[in-house]
């Protein structure tokens, strides 16, 4: 979560919104395949 809070100020720029999304699917991502291992 800490990368969220370095690019959150500079949400106004559609490349820090893509970033944030892309972050965020991958986010999602990890947690699935970690909740698959165990």
């Amino acid at each position: 979560m800490a990368y969220m809070k370095l690019i959150l100020p500079k949400s106004n720029s559609p490349a820090a919104e893509s970033c944030i999304i892309i972050g965020g699917f991958l986010n999602n991502c990890l947690i699935s395949v970690t909740n698959a291992s165990h």
